[in-house]
């Protein structure tokens, strides 16, 4: 850790570069709370108008909106992830933290865990988290459908998306596979019952898009991630909260289109996880551009990997590409928080 934390000093003077981070103190704030006795506590049920789905770009339910920002849940990923929790291989993701909503899953959905859809998501399915479809690339995945029970696939599939999923496999093979399984996905839906399960926990998912809409940085998010790239060619950014990533509090930035987001895992009622999410995951959208652009350059250095490689592997960077992307947008955050709070809380979130 100290070596990357030197890497990102010397690269925020140049204005280039970022480090992977220990996990926040939101985040243990957010590991605490996962107690089963949450699950006798009762939100507010939602009314039918804010059922209502944006079904153009992306689907949201629970909506609410500050200029290009969006905040709401997208149940595509609901039901994706809850599939997801149904796997064996979900309990080594999970690593004994099971959320309240995650317990649920597994105690009202646990009877059709023997489903196809949930075969092709566990170790031995093509879907699998290490060779399959994992982090960032999961949570876009069920994005490039219309709500369900339509579940029409709405834009096609971005290469670096295709990049990422089923290795070993031709780019046509992987679009008509991915195809093939989300038409599993629309089976699991309706056989059991998944629109009523959502429905509900509707006052629950409307809880937390309140308490992160509720905590947004001041002013524009979005225009200030605009303004600082000079890069204005994102039509929408969507956070879309869900307590039911994994790993457990996983956090991950993505891109479908014109569209980009922030996939946040925790710390839906604390205001210093919601400005680091905001700044960080966004971020990725601006900041894997400009390595992808210099990646030549970049690899150059790729020797120094092999000092944190173990290190880096246990935080999902696996290779030195990822690492350069992680590293640029940690240091990008502390310019922001240099232009919004000052010197001293830069200083304090290079020391996290």
């Amino acid at each position: 850790m100290k070596k990357i934390l030197l890497m990102t000093a010397i690269m925020v003077t140049t204005c280039a570069g970022n480090a992977a981070t220990e996990p926040s103190a939101a985040h243990t704030v957010f590991v605490k709370s996962l107690q089963p006795a949450v699950l006798l506590l009762r939100a507010p049920e939602a009314s039918a108008p804010q059922l209502k789905q944006i079904t153009g770009d992306f689907p949201l339910v629970f909506v609410r909106s500050a200029g290009k920002l969006k905040v709401g849940i997208n149940p595509n990923r609901e039901l994706m992830y809850s599939i997801l929790h149904l796997t064996e291989y979900s309990r080594t993701l999970r690593d004994g933290q099971v959320h309240p909503l995650a317990a649920a899953v597994l105690i009202e959905l646990g009877k059709f865990k023997n489903h196809p859809a949930v075969a092709g998501l566990d170790a031995g399915g093509s879907l699998n988290w290490k060779n399959g479809l994992c982090y960032d690339a999961f949570s876009e995945f069920p994005g490039y459908f219309s709500a369900l029970p339509e579940g029409r696939r709405i834009h096609d599939y971005d290469d670096d998306f295709l990049a990422r999923v089923l290795r070993g496999m031709s780019k046509e093979e992987k679009i008509n596979y991915l195809d093939a399984y989300w038409e599993q996905v629309m089976d699991f839906y309706r056989v059991s019952g998944f629109g009523e399960f959502f429905l509900g926990k509707a006052g629950l998912y409307k809880s937390y898009v309140d308490s992160v809409y509720g905590r947004l940085p001041a002013g524009d998010p979005a225009r200030l991630h605009e303004d600082y790239h000079g890069n204005y060619g994102f039509d929408n950014f969507y956070v879309v909260p869900s307590p039911l990533n994994l790993p457990p509090g996983g956090s991950f930035g993505g891109r479908i289109g014109k569209s980009i987001f922030n996939f946040m895992g925790y710390g839906y009622d604390d205001e210093d996880a919601v400005k680091f999410l905001i700044l960080h995951e966004f971020g990725h959208s601006f900041c894997n551009q400009a390595v992808t652009g210099h990646l030549p350059e970049a690899m150059k250095y790729g020797f120094l990997m092999r000092g944190i490689s173990a290190e880096m592997s246990a935080q999902a960077y696996s290779g030195w590409k990822t690492v350069m992307y992680e590293l640029l947008v940690r240091a990008v955050h502390a310019r922001l928080v240099l232009k919004t709070e000052g010197k001293e809380a830069a200083e304090l979130f290079l020391l996290r």
